[in-house]
C-alpha cells in the first residue's frame, strides 16, 4: 500500500532542475561525488522477483514476465497508482496501487514501487509494446516513474512515439478491442442502447464559442458516460439553441466515460474518469459520416487555457484530468435566456415560454447526477492518493512541467549513473572523432553541457542510450 504523505512535502515546487531534485528525492545525492546506483536498484528489483515464483509451460521455474518495478519517489508513487488504476479495467483499486509495504522485501525503504501485470489486467504483450518507447535503457524490470507519468497522460506525444502509432493508455486499458470510432466506443461501453438525457452549457471555459451540446448516459452498476458536441460557430446549421432536437452539425466531442471502482479494504465505491476525444468525418456537403477518435482537439474548436506542456491544444488524458478538478465541470443554467439574448441566435422567435420549456427540458435531473459524478471522482482521488483532487492535478503538472525541462550537466550525471568529470570527459573525447560529428552536432547541446547550457530532455532521450554505452567503456 502506498503510504500517504503530508501534504505540504506532496505539493514543494522542485526547483530549479526536476531531474535533481527527483533523483535526490529517491534517495540520490547530488554532486560529483555521489551518484545514481542503479545497479543497487536493480539487484533488490531481482531479489523481490524472486519472491513470486513463475512456473512456465514446460513446468521451469523462470523469471516472473508479469513483475516490474518503477523507480520513483513516493508522491510520485501515489500518483501512478492513480494513472496506473485509471488505466486498468481492474475494479478493485486496491490491486492497482505499486507496491512498498512490505517489511521483509528487498525493496523496502528503497524508490521501488512493485506492480504486478496480472492484477492490473494488462497483457504482457501490450506492456512489452509500450517499454519499447522507454528511453531509459538497460534493465527492462526498472521502469522510471516520471517517464511512466507522461506516457499514461500525454496520449498524443505516446502515439508518436510508439512503434505502431498506438498511445500506451489505449493499448493498456483496451487492449485489442481499442475503440477508434465513436460507435465503436460506445459500443466498447455498452451505452449504444441508451437514451441521453441533454444538457446545453451556455458558459464553458474551453469551447471557442462557449456553448456545448451534453450528453448523459447512465450505464447503472456500470457508471455513466458524459459527452459533448462542440461548434466552431453559432449559426442555423450548428448552434444547439437553434436545433434543440440536436439535429445540428458539430466539429467536435469531448467523452467522460465513469468507471466504478470498488477498495475492498475500505469497502467503498467511487468512480474514476476515462477521457476521449472525437472528430466528426464529413462529406462534400458537410454531413456527418462518422466521427473517429483522437488525441488532440483544434485549438479552433476547444482550447486549453491552462496550456499543459505549454500545450493550447486539448490532449486526452493530461489536458482532460487538470481541467475537470470538480470531476464533471459545473453547468450554468442561469445563464441561457441572455444567452439567447446577448448573441442574438435566436432573435424574436421564441416566447418567454418557450425559452422556460428549453430550460426544462435541458436541464431537468441533471445537477444530481453532476454532484454524484464530483462526489465519486473525489473519492476516488482520495482512495488512491489520500489528496484532494486540486492536490493531485498540481502534482501532475510539477511531476511533468520537470520532466519537461531542460537538464544541466549535474542532472545528466545523475541520470547517466557517473560523476560530472566523468560526462564532461566522455562528451568531449566522443566529440573529436570525426565519425561522431554529426551524432554530436545534433548533441551540439550536449556538448554545451560542458560549457555550462542546458539540453532538452528529448535530445538527451534520443542520445541517452549511445551515452550509457559510452560511459560504460562499449
Amino acid at each position: 500500500m502506498i503510504r500517504f504523505i503530508a501534504v505540504g512535502f506532496v505539493m514543494m515546487v522542485m526547483a530549479r532542475s526536476f531531474a535533481t531534485d527527483y533523483l535526490a528525492g529517491i534517495g540520490v545525492g547530488v554532486g560529483s561525488g555521489n551518484i545514481w546506483n542503479r545497479n543497487k536498484l536493480y539487484v533488490a528489483a531481482r531479489e523481490d522477483r524472486k519472491r513470486f515464483p513463475f512456473i512456465d509451460s514446460e513446468g521451469n521455474e523462470v523469471d516472473n514476465p508479469y513483475v516490474f518495478y518503477l523507480v520513483a519517489n513516493t508522491p510520485t508513487a501515489q500518483l501512478l497508482g492513480f494513472l496506473i488504476s485509471s488505466a486498468s479495467q481492474q475494479q478493485n483499486l486496491d490491486s492497482c496501487l505499486p507496491q512498498n509495504d512490505d517489511e521483509n522485501s528487498p525493496i523496502h525503504g528503497l524508490p521501488l514501487w512493485r506492480i504486478d501485470l496480472r492484477l492490473l489486467r494488462w497483457s504482457a504483450f501490450d506492456w512489452e509494446k509500450v517499454l519499447l518507447s522507454h528511453p531509459y535503457g538497460g534493465h527492462s524490470l526498472l521502469i522510471r516513474g516520471d517517464w511512466l507519468v507522461r506516457e499514461l497522460t500525454d496520449s498524443d506525444l505516446s502515439a508518436e512515439t510508439s512503434i505502431d502509432g498506438v498511445a500506451a493508455f489505449d493499448r493498456l486499458f483496451y487492449g485489442k478491442n481499442r475503440p477508434k470510432t465513436e460507435a465503436e466506443l460506445f459500443a466498447f461501453f455498452g451505452v449504444f442502447d441508451d437514451l441521453p438525457q441533454v444538457v446545453i452549457d451556455s458558459k464553458s471555459p474551453v469551447a471557442i464559442s462557449q456553448m456545448r451540446w451534453i450528453e448523459y448516459l447512465d450505464r447503472k452498476e456500470h457508471g455513466d458516460m458524459w459527452y459533448t458536441r462542440d461548434s466552431k460557430r453559432l449559426d442555423s446549421f450548428t448552434s444547439p439553441i437553434e436545433r434543440p432536437e440536436g439535429d445540428f452539425i458539430h466539429d467536435g466531442s469531448e467523452y467522460i466515460i465513469g468507471i466504478r471502482k470498488h477498495s475492498l479494504k475500505t469497502n467503498q465505491v467511487c468512480r474514476m474518469q476515462v477521457y476521449a476525444l472525437g472528430q466528426p468525418i464529413k462529406d462534400e456537403e458537410g454531413n456527418i459520416i462518422r466521427t473517429d477518435l483522437v488525441h488532440e482537439a483544434p485549438v479552433d474548436l476547444v482550447k486549453d487555457y491552462l496550456a499543459v506542456r505549454g500545450i493550447t491544444a486539448i490532449r486526452d488524458q493530461i489536458s482532460c484530468i487538470n481541467c475537470h478538478v470538480e470531476g464533471i465541470r459545473p453547468m450554468d443554467s442561469s445563464a441561457f435566456v441572455n444567452l439567447v439574448n446577448v448573441l442574438g441566435v435566436v432573435p424574436g422567435r421564441r416566447t418567454q415560454e418557450e425559452l422556460e420549456e428549453l430550460q426544462r427540458k435541458h436541464y431537468a435531473s441533471l445537477s444530481t447526477a453532476q454532484k454524484r459524478a464530483q462526489e465519486d471522482y473525489e473519492l476516488a482521488v482520495k482512495l488512491h492518493t489520500g489528496w484532494t483532487v486540486e492536490q493531485m492535478t498540481q502534482m501532475l503538472r510539477t511531476v511533468v512541467d520537470g520532466y519537461d525541462a531542460n537538464l544541466t550537466i549535474a542532472d545528466a550525471a545523475i541520470e547517466l549513473g557517473t560523476t560530472v568529470d566523468h560526462l564532461k570527459e566522455v562528451l568531449i573525447n566522443h566529440s573529436r572523432l570525426e565519425h561522431n560529428k554529426q551524432a554530436f552536432s545534433a548533441a551540439g547541446s550536449l556538448l554545451g553541457l560542458v560549457g555550462g547550457d542546458t539540453c532538452p530532455r528529448a535530445l538527451f532521450e534520443e542520445q541517452y542510450p549511445k551515452l550509457d554505452a559510452l560511459l560504460k567503456g562499449k
